[in-house]
């Protein structure tokens, strides 16, 4: 595999339309809670629940896209669901990368701090596989994940 950068030399959020999958889904909202809400690029705040994914309350929940093949990683950036009583559901929130979606590397571990954007560093990193977890049980719900880097050629 040879790993190439665009022509620009720009990153691309290489997430976009990709296969996410996650712990469980909730329908209690009436709307399209799955996986796939979070890399479909529409972030609705103003409309929650619309656009965006969210599991049942369960144990350690979680939510991964499969990037389709490894990828040089720059950065990640995850849109949380905001108003003030859901914020803070994500304040133990931990990043972890996989080549193989088998062995998982933790990337990230959230301080505890709610936030309504978090951009984590992945300067260096190579992996297919992204996945993001709470360690607690409650709701998971996100309404964008990107994952930032560069095009890979299979050749």
């Amino acid at each position: 595999m040879v790993i190439i950068g665009r022509p620009d030399n720009k990153e691309v959020n290489l997430a976009r339309g990709k296969h996410a999958t996650q712990s469980s889904t909730y329908f209690g909202t009436g709307e399209d809670q799955s996986a796939s809400r979070g890399v479909d690029g529409i972030m609705a705040p103003g409309k929650d629940p619309v656009g965006m994914f969210i599991t049942n309350a369960d144990a350690n929940p979680w939510w991964q896209v499969d990037l389709g093949a490894s990828h040089r990683l720059t950065r990640l950036r995850i849109f949380n669901r905001v108003g003030p009583d859901v914020v803070g559901r994500s304040r133990t929130i931990e990043a972890l990368t996989s080549a193989d979606g088998a062995s998982w590397t933790s990337v990230h571990s959230h301080d505890g701090t709610p936030r309504e954007t978090l951009d984590i560093d992945l300067s260096g990193m190579t992996a297919r596989y992204v996945k993001l977890q709470l360690r607690e049980r409650t709701h998971f719900h996100l309404f964008e994940v990107e994952v930032f880097g560069y095009e890979t050629s299979g050749r």
